[in-house]
């Protein structure tokens, strides 16, 4: 027994040694442990073990060593079943008594090493030996310690314990108890890893796109001071709540044009006209659209111009034939006796050239041209079918350019006169005949509208 003692006492001191530098840590709960202790136990005052008629022990100290089975069921607060050997001398003779108790261990301080308050009930049972077999004495015990961790899976444990018993004198017994003892974990509780939170959001740093700045879980951790889901470093109005769409900006027609950019912010309507409605989808917007249902350029606020004479039809008197602006898109009488099919104006056979008897006609356009310096006209060059299609076409196209040669050189802009031929692609009467052949050549003015 002796040994035993030694051994458990060099294994305390080792503890105590390397106890400084061990991990520091709460006791674990819940837990299982399972203790040796050895120590001694002093006599105070004389108990009743055994019969009255063989005596009590001799000597006032003897040793002590023993078992427990413990759990935590709190970080502080432990339960624990205890089996002590005590072997008393008594008329040479050692007898063999157990000590059992049921205890409770506080722990008065947080942390691995901490002062330990403790109580305890149990008995003393004699097995052999003089002091006789039929004997029980019940015993209850307080006591303080020192209990601390040595490493995580191991304890390292003191306790000093005033144990109350029957006693041969009135009052009962007293002994002392110091014990010494080793604790091991064998069923550890693993605690949780801790979970880093730097800016205390409620977000694992692991998962927090934010870790150093506090935010709401659906936008990962990040701020969001408008709370409109879009994290306030993507939020182009952080503080004003609004649709992914426009990048956290409001935008009440949800039009897709953010409200302080929006013409129109109340109706939808597309980014071409800045959020405000186009009915036509002419790119004008119906509050700005002269002809909000029919789609026209912006130089006619939004009205089209069917004859293409710079007059819109909203405003032309004659929307479907090229005319002057003066006249409300119409042309005036003298303008129109020179459209169409022009008469009197004549080439030489299979020839561009202009003939003489033709001078008469193309001065009275001159003059017609001169006193409306806005009209503008295309010539148009047609022949009859007569002759191969490219020598017709090129003979077309020639001719035409001969008429505005001729015009030009009456100092007319050559920015007011289009020439085209045609060839014999446009037909007025059928070729199968003379005077229909006749009818197909022939050259034709048409009104371009305004210069």
């Amino acid at each position: 027994m002796l040994r035993a003692l030694r051994m458990l006492s060099v294994a305390v001191l080792v503890g105590l040694v390397i106890a400084p530098q061990a991990a520091r840590a709460d006791f674990p709960s819940p837990s299982m442990y399972i203790g040796v202790f050895g120590g001694g136990s002093f006599r105070l005052r004389a108990w009743d073990l055994g019969n009255a008629q063989n005596g009590y022990p001799s000597g006032r100290a003897s040793g002590d060593v023993g078992l427990r089975l413990g759990v935590h069921v709190l970080p502080q607060l432990a339960l624990e079943a205890e089996v002590g050997y005590i072997p008393l001398s008594h008329k040479d003779e050692t007898n063999h008594v157990l000590a059992y108790d049921l205890n409770i261990l506080v722990h008065i301080l947080k942390g691995n090493w901490t002062p330990v308050f403790e109580v305890g009930f149990g008995g003393y049972s004699n097995l052999s030996g003089s002091l006789g077999k039929d004997k029980f004495d019940p015993r209850g015990h307080i006591g303080l310690g020192v209990r601390g961790l040595v490493v995580p899976w191991m304890a390292i444990r003191l306790d000093v314990r005033d144990v109350i018993s029957d006693g041969l004198d009135k009052g009962g017994a007293n002994n002392l108890e110091v014990l010494a003892g080793l604790d091991f974990f064998v069923c550890r509780h693993k605690p949780a890893p801790k979970v880093l939170d730097r800016d205390k959001d409620g977000i694992p740093d692991a998962d927090d796109a934010c870790p150093d700045v506090p935010g709401p879980a659906a936008t990962r951790g990040c701020p969001d001071k408008d709370g409109d889901g879009i994290v306030d470093s993507k939020d182009a109005c952080p503080d004003v709540p609004g649709p992914a769409a426009t990048q956290g900006c409001p935008d009440k027609d949800g039009d897709g044009i953010v409200d302080s950019k929006d013409a129109c912010p109340d109706v939808p309507g597309p980014a071409a006209t800045q959020g405000c409605p186009d009915k036509d989808k002419d790119g004008i917007a119906d509050k700005d659209d002269r002809c909000p249902e029919q789609a026209g350029p912006k130089e006619f606020q939004g009205c089209p111009d069917r004859d293409k004479d710079g007059v819109p039809d909203i405003d032309d008197k004659c929307p479907d034939v090229p005319g002057l602006k003066e006249y409300q898109g119409c042309l005036p009488e003298k303008a129109k006796a020179f459209t169409g099919a022009i008469k009197g104006i004549n080439f030489a056979t299979g020839s561009a050239k202009v003939l003489s008897s033709s001078f008469k006609v193309l001065d009275a356009a001159v003059a017609v041209l001169k006193e409306f310096p806005t009209m503008r006209l295309r010539i148009e060059g047609h022949t009859d079918d007569v002759g191969a299609d490219d020598f017709n076409q090129k003979l077309s196209q020639d001719r035409a350019d001969s008429v505005r040669a001729y015009l030009v050189g009456k100092d007319i802009a050559e920015d007011r006169l289009e020439a085209v031929g045609y060839g014999e692609t446009k037909p007025v009467q059928d070729n199968k005949t003379s005077a229909g052949r006749a009818a197909n050549r022939r050259t034709e003015f048409t009104p371009l509208g305004m210069k």
